[in-house]
């Protein structure tokens, strides 16, 4: 259990004005809406003062008008979790919840992590990038991969985008359905090698500088792939905690979270993402800064499993960034 004084956390906050982001213009829209309801009824719950604020439109007039002491992050996805409403919130001089524009920027970009994890000495799957001729692809992958492969846009969260490919036939319908997004709106996409395996999340946060890692969870999706699907319809994944893995390879795992989480100079609450190969190596995938706090989501089950209730996480969230504030 993360221990922490909830009356005292909550006296700090008493009387201060939270707002809490969530929609926004991305694509996660939907998903960051249901985030957002959950941690604003969490703080209501806690007595709080929180006003909701949609970002799709007049964001700045908004925010302006509200004035909050302090703003609670729920946004996902671009503009949300890719260093832009972070810069936004650092000119207006408004505190906010979650990574800094550099590391949210960073994070963001999926080949920009792997090659900081990589050269950090973190094993992560080897990958390509999506050039924009398929001949060239296909030619590339022979040379670096192997069948099965996994196509991933380069910038996106909640798995968006993401295919297990098995073939040249699915790589080539892939290329082809995703082709008008490369030319038109400058999606770039990359080819990963699939590593099959056990597929586990880790939560991580900072609170009264201590780094504390949430119990490991395991997912077995009801389909042969953890897609967006999986992940946000109720009854479409199992999640487990404790996760099946050996003792030996859990600890492996929690030291490994937390080396990332301090070379990457995080400050709130992330989730990275691993698959625990045949020989027990942890192969992180992806770091998720801004994870989903939705009644499907991962942190929350976590936080349950760990003895801690919904609502100790916001309350955290807010009162490490009055805190910084302050200092």
């Amino acid at each position: 259990m993360i221990p922490l004084e909830r009356q005292e956390l909550t006296e700090l906050l008493q009387n201060l004005k939270i707002a809490v982001l969530s929609g926004g213009p991305g694509e996660e829209r939907e998903i960051s809406l249901r985030s957002g309801e959950n941690v604003f009824n969490a703080l209501c719950g806690l007595g709080l003062s929180a006003v909701k604020i949609d970002p799709a439109e007049n964001f700045i007039d908004q925010i302006r008008e509200v004035s909050p002491a302090l703003i609670c992050n729920c946004l996902h996805g671009a503009f949300g979790e890719d260093g832009t409403v972070q810069a936004v919130l650092d000119t207006l001089a408004f505190p906010y919840t979650g990574e800094n524009m550099l590391s949210s920027a960073i994070s963001f970009n999926k080949i920009r992590t792997k090659e900081i994890l990589r050269a950090n000495g973190i094993f992560t799957s080897p990958h390509i990038k999506v050039p924009n001729n398929y001949a060239l692809l296909n030619e590339n992958l022979g040379y670096h991969l192997d069948f099965p492969v996994v196509f991933k846009p380069e910038s996106s969260g909640s798995s968006c985008g993401i295919f297990l490919i098995n073939n040249s036939q699915e790589l080539k319908e892939c290329f082809e359905n995703n082709f008008a997004d490369m030319q038109n709106k400058n999606t770039r996409f990359f080819v990963e090698q699939y590593i099959a395996g056990t597929e586990i999340t880790v939560g991580v946060l900072e609170y009264d500088n201590t780094i504390y890692v949430l119990p490991i969870l395991e997912i077995r999706p009801k389909k042969a792939f953890y897609d967006y699907e999986a992940k946000y319809t109720k009854g479409m994944t199992e999640l487990i905690i404790p996760a099946s893995i050996p003792v030996q390879t859990a600890d492996n795992v929690i030291d490994i979270s937390r080396k990332i989480y301090r070379f990457m100079h995080y400050r709130g609450c992330v989730r990275i993402d691993y698959i625990i190969d045949k020989n027990g190596i942890p192969w992180a995938l992806e770091i998720n800064t801004q994870p989903g706090m939705t009644e499907t989501s991962d942190i929350p089950f976590m936080l349950e499993k760990e003895g801690n209730l919904f609502s100790d996480l916001p309350l955290i969230a807010c009162s490490q960034c009055l805190k910084k504030k302050k200092n």
